[in-house]
């Protein structure tokens, strides 16, 4: 049952953060595109990228914790045996 939830866990918060990807691009691409000023341009081209940074970061640092928790259980399991 624990192995389900932590799966259904990291399959929403992935989407979760494809999700929150797409929606940066589109806002920011939309700003940068409609924008009438070159200030209004770039903010929203810094919008776009910065929602790029962010969901780069979030799904890197869950990955790595996933890969993390999966070697310390493999080590646990190796000292309990």
């Amino acid at each position: 049952m624990l192995r389900k939830l932590i799966t259904l866990y990291r399959i929403v918060f992935f989407a979760w953060c494809g999700l929150f990807l797409a929606l940066a691009l589109i806002v920011g691409l939309g700003f940068f595109i409609a924008g009438d000023t070159p200030k209004a341009r770039e903010t929203g081209l810094m919008m776009a990228l910065g929602g790029l940074f962010c969901s780069i970061v979030f799904t890197g640092n869950m990955a790595l914790a996933l890969e993390n928790h999966e070697l310390l259980k493999r080590i646990a399991e190796g000292q309990s045996n």
